[in-house]
């Protein structure tokens, strides 16, 4: 008799975990948050750079937070990280550098002893015959972002140890680096 009062009680919260609850509408938490750009991923048309600069606002609310983005490369930024919504809460920040290239990221050596990671995105502002970015249209600046943005996400998905070893590889070998 004891039985059949523990099984109905059972029985239904395995019909509850199993078929209502992942069917339950979701909460709504405020209004919908969601990238003003998705219309230019998986797509070859050329950025507006009027309409991205409206959706500004929507972008740094979106992904803004751990961001310290050159106000010169803010628009560049927040279109090129508008592709990579999995960085939405990485610490990325923008520095100045000589470089042989126009620009490099690489995780702060500093957040590599820490539980949370911080990338540095390096841009060469100095013109030369190599490196002008001065004259780089809004999409190829944006897609020189992209490419960084990529290292870093790559960066996302290796240990500690995993980003030293690349590391060893860029400064020890040539061919590494083509």
């Amino acid at each position: 008799m004891k039985r059949k009062h523990l099984l109905w009680p059972l029985s239904f919260l395995v019909v509850y975990l199993l078929i209502v609850l992942p069917y339950r509408p979701v909460i709504d938490s405020g209004p919908a948050k969601e990238n003003p750009l998705l219309h230019y991923q998986f797509s070859e048309q050329q950025f507006d750079e009027t309409e991205i600069r409206a959706a500004l606002p929507s972008l740094k609310a979106l992904y803004g937070s751990n961001k310290i983005v050159s106000p010169a490369y803010e628009l560049h930024f927040y279109t090129a990280l508008s592709f990579y919504p999995n960085l939405r809460n990485a610490h990325i920040y923008f520095r100045s550098r000589d470089l042989p290239t126009s620009m490099r990221a690489k995780p702060a050596n500093s957040s590599l002893l820490t539980h949370q990671r911080e990338y540095c995105i390096f841009i060469n502002d100095q013109s030369t015959e190599v490196v002008d970015l001065s004259r780089a249209t809004f999409t190829e600046l944006t897609g020189c972002i992209i490419h960084e943005l990529a290292h870093i996400q790559d960066y996302e998905s290796m240990s500690n140890g995993g980003i030293i070893w690349t590391g060893l590889q860029y400064v020890l070998s040539q061919a590494f680096k083509s």
